[in-house]
Order: C-alpha cells, then structure tokens, then sequence
C-alpha cells in the first residue's frame, strides 16, 4: 500500500509509500525484479497468500478486524488489506489505514508529481481514526495510482469486523464493497489476476525499529472466478521487506488461528515466505451456535458474544447516552459497561451483575474493574481480548485499574480460541 501525501512531508514519506507498495507489487513470483529506485524508509509486509487455485481470479475479499493502536513518531503507516496482481502489470487492493497525514482523500496520483489530481478534498487523518482505503495501480513499475479513502472512523470502532471486496460491476470496471455497500468505484476495466488472492498487514517507517503492528487477525480469504465466491483452499506465509533491508531483522510475523483466520503483525511466529500456514474454508469464528440463552444465539465473529455487537450499536448508543449526561451525579460518576450476558463483573472486589449492558454509579477516585480471562462456553475456550472505550483507546489486561474524574463508557471484548 502507498499513496503520494498531498501535502509534502519533510521526512520524504512519498517515496517511501510509493516503494512500499512496489515491492509487494512484484513478490507474488520470484523471478520479477522490484523497481529501481531511491528508498528514504523502511516498509514490511506480512500475511498469507492464497493457493494456486485463485489465479485467474476476478475479484478477492476478506475479513479484517479494525485494530486502534498509536503511531510511533518514526512510523508512517500502518495498513491492512486485501489484493490481488493483474493482467497486464496492474494491482487492485482495498482495506483500511491509520496514518497522520494531510491528504487529498480521492484521485489520481501521477508519477513524479508531487500533488495528485485530487476530485475529493483535502482530509485530515489521524490513527485513533482508521478509514477504508482502496488503490489501482495500472502498473506496479510505474508510480502512477488511482486512490480512494473513506471519512474519519469509517474503518469503526476497535475490534470491529469489516467485510473488504473487490469485484467487477455490472458492466465489467472494478468496484469496491464494504460490508455490502459500495463505497468507491473506478472507470477501468476489471481484468483477471496473474497471482494468487492474498492478505497482508504492512507497516512504512522512517526507521528499522518501528512502532508496533497490530497484531490483526484477518479471515475467509476467498476470491470470485467470474460467477461465483469461493473459498481459498489453504493459506502460506507472506512475507516480504524492501530494497536494500536485511529480511533477517524483520520485526512481525503471522500465525495461524483456525482454518482460513490469523493474526498478522507484532509477536507473531517468524516464518520462511511461503511456509504453509493453514487449510482454507470459511473460518470457524464465524458462526458458532450456543444454546446458554434465548440471547445467545450465535458466537458471531471474534469480538463479543452477542451478535447485535458485531454492528457496535449497543456500544455507539450507550457512548451517546453518556455524552448527554456528562456531569456527576451525586458525587458519584456513570459508569457503563458493554460486555457479553454471561460475563460477570466485579469492581473492587465485589460481583455487581453482568451484561449486556451494566450501569454502574463510582465515586470518584481509584476504582478496580474485572471480568474473567477465560470461560469455558459448550466445550469451546472464549478468552478475553480487551477492553475499548468511547475514544477507541485500547486496554489489554481483563483487570484494569482506573483513576475515575467523568463518566466513562467501555466495552468487553472477548473471541474463542480455536485449536488448529
């Protein structure tokens, strides 16, 4: 992935984007050579390509959980998508950035240039906000690329699942579709690929000791042969750095998780490029039936447990109910939790009740918030995967700790984990 910035960054961040994206652009065989051309930065790439069977293909997608995590002063991007290379030199890809840049948010970027032929507006972008983000570039040796990113969130909430998919339209030009929902579209014809369907985290960075890099768990890589979806059959290691870096200091790795599911990025397994990983198929994380409730119906995706939680509705009304009721109440400040209904709760040491959604009046001051690390639900292991609140702000431990000046909204996330 890379895109020119539309505002010049003193730290040269253009090249770097552009090589990052060069250099993925031509790994999928080993006898293509990478462009030459000056690098100011340091780019990674890891995840998992397809099998040989989703060559030829008309369109890819996947899965991908949005993940919020700071940038570190060095790092220029982090990014996390699905693609494919084309007939004829050409790459497609679409799936969401956190970046801190001022740019143009649509258009084209010609080789050379420094500001792009920009039919959108200048955008603000920041990581705390991740957006969608597409590109097509017409040849992967050339720096010339369409581009298109959505507007500040647009990527949701952290733990949100996405569904990313590039496919032709009706009459034959790319398109791509998030969750259901066109969100961009390009006047270009939508040509077969010349390589496997694959996923990857990447991360640009001015130096080779970056900030960290998810990790992000990605699933159901699947690719369209023209009439129909199907599943890849089994999953190998992406792995990948750029010109001139030693790939032995390469920082993040993957790991499989089930069939068709891992986890790209930051502690992670360091595997050779092209390592099998796992088999294909769809993910078992995406539909587990539970009988515990009337409301547990389905253990939907790898965030919460309830399935209304999946669209972070509950989340996103609860956060908008406390912003109306910001001041304190009686000395004491609201508290509301967001978490599955057979989780219980304890603060301070006490069992206060469970979900799906927990009121709680703390007075201010020090106050200690748990919930289980793990539970067992019909022989099935569900372990905690953090807490988020309004802000996005992440927090990783299933006890926390929290100094308590307003009214506070959190949401408990949990996923199964699955044998492979």
């Amino acid at each position: 992935m890379s895109r020119q910035k539309y505002v010049p960054n003193p730290r040269d961040a253009v090249n770097a984007r552009l090589a990052l994206l060069l250099v993925l652009g031509v790994i999928v065989f080993a006898v293509a050579q990478v462009p030459v051309h000056a690098l100011t930065s340091y780019s990674f790439q890891v995840g998992a390509w397809g099998d040989s069977g989703s060559i030829g293909n008309r369109g890819v997608q996947a899965d991908i959980q949005t993940i919020i995590q700071p940038l570190q002063s060095s790092d220029l991007v982090n990014a996390f998508w699905v693609g494919t290379n084309l007939q004829g030199g050409s790459f497609v890809q679409f799936g969401y950035e956190a970046t801190n840049e001022i740019s143009c948010n649509l258009g084209y970027q010609t080789a050379n240039i420094v500001s792009p032929n920009c039919s959108g507006f200048d955008q603000q972008f920041v990581p705390s906000k991740p957006v969608w983000f597409y590109q097509y570039w017409p040849s992967t040796r050339v720096q010339t690329f369409y581009f298109g990113m959505g507007q500040d969130g647009s990527a949701g909430v952290n733990g949100t699942w996405n569904t990313y998919t590039i496919q032709p339209s009706q009459n034959g030009n790319w398109q791509f579709i998030m969750n259901g929902q066109m969100v961009g579209n390009l006047n270009v014809p939508a040509v077969p690929s010349i390589s496997v369907a694959y996923m990857e985290a990447e991360k640009v960075s001015d130096t080779a000791t970056t900030g960290p890099l998810g990790p992000v768990e990605f699933r159901n890589l699947s690719y369209y042969t023209g009439s129909s979806w199907q599943y890849v059959n089994s999953l190998s290691v992406l792995r990948s750095c750029g010109v001139g870096m030693l790939c032995a200091n390469f920082p993040f790795g993957v790991t499989a998780i089930a069939n068709n599911d891992i986890l790209a990025g930051s502690n992670q397994q360091s595997l050779n490029n092209n390592a099998m990983l796992t088999s294909g198929g769809i993910a078992p994380s995406t539909s587990l039936d539970v009988q515990n409730s009337s409301e547990l119906t389905t253990l939907n995706e790898t965030s919460l447990i309830l399935p209304q939680f999946n669209q972070t509705s509950l989340l996103q009304q609860e956060i908008e109910r406390a912003i109306s009721t910001q001041q304190e109440l009686n000395g004491s400040y609201q508290v509301t939790l967001v978490i599955p209904s057979i989780i219980n709760v304890t603060v301070d040491g006490v069992e206060v009740g469970s979900g799906p959604v927990l009121q709680l009046q703390l007075s201010q001051g020090i106050h200690t918030i748990s919930v289980p690390a793990q539970i067992q639900l019909n022989g099935t292991t569900v372990q905690f995967a953090g807490w988020v609140d309004a802000s996005g702000l992440a927090m990783g431990q299933s006890t926390i700790t929290i100094d308590f000046t307003a009214n506070l909204v959190m949401q408990a996330n949990y996923r199964p984990v699955w044998s492979t």
